[in-house]
C-alpha cells in the first residue's frame, strides 16, 4: 500500500469513526429523553449528550464544507474557536448549506432547513442544548455552585418546562397530564420536542447526500444515519415520514 492510499484509508476511518461517535450521541440522548419517566430536572445527562452530538456533526458537516472549499479540513485551532456554540453553530450551518442548496438549486434541502426554521420547538431546544453544552451553566453548573460560583440564567428544567407546556397545548394533552395516563401524556410531549432534534439530523444527512457538503461528504453519507434504527419505537413513526 502507497503511502497516499494509506494515509487516505486512515483518514476515512477517521472520518467515519467521527461521525458514528456524533450519531451515536444523538441516538443515545434523543432515546434517553423520549423514555417514560424522563425528568427535566434529574435529566441534564441526556441532554449533555445530544447536544455534544450536535456540536460534532455541525463541526463534522462545516469542516466537511470547509475542505470541499479550500482543500483542507479546519485544524484543531479552527475547531476549538468553533467552541460549544450550539446556538450559533447551527445557525452558521443554517445559513451556509441555504446558500448552497440555493445556488446548487436544491429545492428539496430548502424545504427542509424552511421547516425546521418554522419549527416551533427549535428555537427552545438550542437555546436548552446551548445551555447544557456550556462548562459552568451546564456540564459543570452542580461543581461550580459548590465552589461559590452560581449559576447564571435559566436552569436548563425551567427551559424545558417551557417546550413541555407548547407541546401539551399543540397536543391537547392538558387532560391526560392531569388524569392517570400522566406518564404516557408527557411522554408523548417529551417525543413531539424531541422530534425536533431528529429532524436536524434527518436535514444533514440529506446535505450530506445531495453533494452541500462536499464529494467526499457525499460518499459517506450513509454513515451520518447508521443509529437511525436505534430511534425509540416512539420515534419510528417520524423518522418512516422523514
Amino acid at each position: 500500500m502507497s503511502e497516499n492510499l494509506a494515509h487516505h484509508h486512515v483518514r476515512t476511518l477517521h472520518l467515519v469513526q467521527a461521525t458514528e461517535d456524533s450519531t451515536e450521541l444523538l441516538a443515545m440522548g434523543i432515546a434517553r429523553v423520549a423514555t417514560p419517566g424522563w425528568q427535566a430536572r434529574a435529566g441534564q445527562p441526556a441532554l449533555q449528550t445530544i447536544a455534544a452530538g450536535v456540536e460534532k456533526l455541525a463541526k463534522l458537516t462545516l469542516g466537511m464544507m470547509d475542505e470541499a472549499d479550500t482543500g483542507a479540513f479546519p485544524d484543531q485551532k479552527a475547531l476549538k474557536d468553533w467552541g460549544h456554540d450550539i446556538d450559533g453553530l447551527t445557525r452558521s450551518l443554517g445559513s451556509r448549506l441555504e446558500q448552497r442548496a440555493a445556488g446548487d438549486g436544491r429545492p428539496y434541502i430548502l424545504r427542509l432547513k424552511y421547516s425546521l426554521d418554522v419549527d416551533p420547538f427549535w428555537p427552545g431546544l438550542r437555546d436548552a442544548l446551548d445551555t447544557a453544552a456550556d462548562a459552568r451553566a451546564g456540564r459543570y453548573v452542580h461543581e461550580s455552585a459548590l465552589g461559590g460560583f452560581p449559576p447564571l440564567g435559566r436552569p436548563i428544567h425551567e427551559m424545558w418546562q417551557i417546550l413541555d407546556d407548547k407541546a401539551i397545548a399543540s397536543l391537547d394533552l392538558a387532560s391526560a397530564i392531569a388524569g392517570p395516563e400522566s406518564r404516557d401524556a408527557l411522554c408523548r410531549a417529551r417525543t413531539e420536542i424531541i422530534g425536533t432534534v431528529v429532524r436536524w439530523w434527518h436535514l444533514l444527512f440529506r446535505v450530506w447526500q445531495h453533494g452541500l457538503a462536499g464529494p467526499t461528504a457525499r460518499q459517506l453519507s450513509t454513515e451520518v444515519r447508521l443509529q437511525w434504527d436505534t430511534l425509540p419505537p416512539s420515534l419510528e413513526a417520524l423518522a418512516k415520514r422523514l
